[in-house]
């Protein structure tokens, strides 16, 4: 698989560490592990620090978590974004509503 995806829970927080390619092909299982978060009510973190590239699809995915969490009253951070992953975020408009560490 093109996207590995580790999860874990603390205390309200789930934590999903991407490594490899979010793609047209992958963010359909991003999507899904995150729904499944979701629906315990959770706080969600990206870690990001070995996603080494972001297609327009997982751009699309991003957005779909920042407006589920904001519809559940959840947040929503991406952790450790790489510069390349930060560049296509700032050329697209997402930094300035995510919230990023």
């Amino acid at each position: 698989m093109e996207l590995e995806i580790k999860t874990w829970e603390n205390e309200g927080v789930s934590t999903l560490e991407l490594n490899g390619r979010l793609t047209t092909n992958s963010a359909p299982y991003l999507e899904r592990m995150v729904g499944s978060a979701i629906t315990k009510q959770s706080d969600i973190v990206l870690d990001c620090a070995q996603l080494q590239y972001v297609s327009s699809a997982g751009l699309r995915v991003f957005k779909k978590i920042y407006l589920w969490t904001n519809a559940h009253n959840k947040s929503f951070v991406l952790k450790n974004v790489n510069d390349m992953v930060m560049e296509v975020l700032n050329m697209v408009g997402l930094s300035k509503a995510l919230t990023i560490e």
